[in-house]
């Protein structure tokens, strides 16, 4: 239950910076991959704004980057350094 209010936090984030992102589809699971290095492709500002991937991130990051925060401006509890996510999403146009 604690993942769904802080993954809900973070995509609230998004649309702060982005005016008028909706999604088309979007897909978050615990990361079940092997390693230690997370990976995040795509979305606004990229030169694939319209879809996302990321792989093992974990969501003290997700909330640095929808925020735009730095490290001394967030605390958290430890769980959000270790539970790691798998998120893939897709972008509707934005309205005019």
């Amino acid at each position: 239950m604690r993942y769904i209010w802080a993954l809900a936090l973070c995509c609230g984030g998004l649309p702060a910076q982005t005016s008028g992102l909706r999604f088309e589809v979007a897909s978050v699971k615990p990361s079940m991959a092997d390693g230690t290095q997370y990976s995040m492709k795509g979305g606004p500002g990229t030169p694939d704004p319209g879809e996302l991937a990321y792989r093992r991130v974990d969501l003290l990051t997700l909330i640095y980057r929808a925020y735009e925060a730095r490290s001394n401006q967030i605390s958290l509890p430890d769980w959000t350094r270790t539970a790691v996510f798998d998120i893939t999403a897709k972008y509707l146009p934005a309205r005019r």
